[in-house]
Order: structure tokens, then sequence, then C-alpha cells
């Protein structure tokens, strides 16, 4: 069930680990919804500079660019905005719901499409128990990886679309700490990655609402990073920078460390289908 204040929903499986608009981002949000950095604001995101306060911890020093070649500060002209998931996804739906002829259905689960004289015109959902359909002139399917349209499909009698499998094998674990009150360091973003394949691991931490570091630690290949506490603060003192471990290890966490893994990426080509 989504209610009106920030929240995850449960199918978004990254929803855990940081986010963020980048500058075409955050254009096509404002496009879309007016107003939306402003909400976005007033709801306590966090704006990081870019060329100033989002830096670059790399095998060979601290710098402003993620290639290395940028030592020195440079304001340039932009922000990235910094928040959690739940707080981006608020925003959407209250852009969203702010348009008088759309409705919104929570804890409605959809277990199939309406088919009728060859073309799917509705979904078939439950809602407290109870069967139900909705027509639509077009239906949209926003599940993503647990998408269940290639077995619905199969079902109607069409093939199962072809796939193209990418291999990714990456991992994630995320958590949350109090900023310290000394805290006065510039930096509101840090990045800490090396080239591959001699760097798998990495670590990212940026300022979010109500104070807090967001940070995700990245680990491929079989270096994935540990989801206890005293493995989490272990894998990032291993980093090739102490920077992260030496802001996180003295700092209160205040949320559970969370992880996701993925080994492949899947693009289905219904647009193969007939």
């Amino acid at each position: 069930h989504l209610e009106h204040r920030p929240m995850l929903h449960p199918s978004i499986p990254q929803g855990h680990h940081l986010h963020g608009l980048l500058w075409g981002g955050q254009q096509v949000m404002t496009s879309l919804y007016p107003g939306f950095l402003a909400h976005l604001d007033t709801l306590g995101a966090v704006r990081c500079r870019v060329g100033t306060e989002l830096v670059y911890y790399l095998p060979t020093g601290k710098a402003f660019s993620g290639t290395g070649t940028v030592r020195e500060p440079r304001d340039l002209g932009f922000d990235r905005t910094c928040h959690s998931r739940g707080l981006l996804e608020h925003c959407v739906r209250h852009g969203t719901l702010a348009h008088p002829n759309i409705t919104l259905h929570s804890a409605s689960p959809v277990h199939g499409l309406v088919y009728e004289d060859g073309r799917v015109c509705g979904v078939r959902y439950r809602q407290g128990g109870a069967a139900s359909t909705v027509a639509a002139d077009l239906v949209v399917d926003g599940s993503g990886r647990r998408s269940q349209v290639p077995r619905w499909l199969t079902g109607l009698g069409f093939r199962a679309p072809e796939e193209t499998t990418i291999g990714v094998d990456i991992a994630y674990a995320s958590a949350k700490f109090r900023v310290p009150a000394a805290y006065d360091e510039p930096e509101r973003m840090l990045i800490c990655f090396g080239p591959p394949p001699d760097f798998p691991t990495g670590g990212l931490m940026a300022i979010i609402e109500d104070q807090t570091w967001h940070v995700t630690l990245v680990g491929r290949f079989g270096a994935y990073p540990p989801h206890d506490a005293a493995g989490f603060l272990a894998f990032a003192q291993a980093l090739h920078t102490p920077k992260l471990y030496q802001l996180i290890k003295d700092a209160e966490r205040v949320s559970e460390i969370t992880f996701y893994r993925f080994a492949t990426s899947i693009q289905r080509h219904y647009e193969r289908l007939t």
C-alpha cells in the first residue's frame, strides 16, 4: 500500500541504494512537473554543486572529474540532486496526482491482461481480495525485471519474446549514517572508484535529506560487499582510498544494511513479435 509520504515500493529492488538526478534528469522532470526541483528542495533534498562539492577519490588521488584530469575545484554551473529513492518517488506521485484526470490504485496487484478482438484492452487485478478489471486504450507495464508479461502473452497464445542477455555481475550494500555535527567539509558527494579490471570494488556517499550520509558500496565478479556491520566497514576500509572509511567508522548508523545483487540484464524484444 502506498501512503502519502516518502516510502519505497517493494517492487523497486535497487531502491535502497544511492539515487539522484543528473542535469539531464532534472531537465526532464521539470518539463513534466513544473516546480519539481523546488518540491524536492522543500522536502529536504540536498543540492551538490558539480565541480566543487562532488569529489572523486581515485587511485591517483583526489580529483574533480571521473577521469582524474581536473585536480582543482571548478564550478560547472549546475547541481546534482541528492535524496533517497523514496523521496524522489513521493515527488513523482505528488506531481502526477495533481492532475485531476489521474487516479492511483495501490494494493491492487495485476494478475493478467484483458485480450479481446486481437488487442489488449485492459488488465485484471485484485483489490481487497476481490477480482476486478479495468478497461484501457493503452496498457503500460512498468514492473521491471519482475514483469509477468512474457508469461501472460504466452498464455494468450503468443510466443515468448526473444531475449538479449548482458552479463553484469554487480552487487550493492547500502546504509545510512547520521552526519556528525562537526562535519564541515565542502564535499557533499564522494565517488571512490578505480579503472577496471584492476579495481572491481568501490563506493559512493552523498548527503541526503535529514542530514544523513547515504553510503553505497559496490563490488563485481565475486568481490561483493558484505551486509553485516563489521563486514561493511571492513569492505570500506579495504578500498583504494581510506576517505570513505574514515568518515563512517565512528558515525552513527541509522538504517539497516541492505544488499542487492544481479548477474545479468535482460532485454526482451517485444518489437519482434507479430
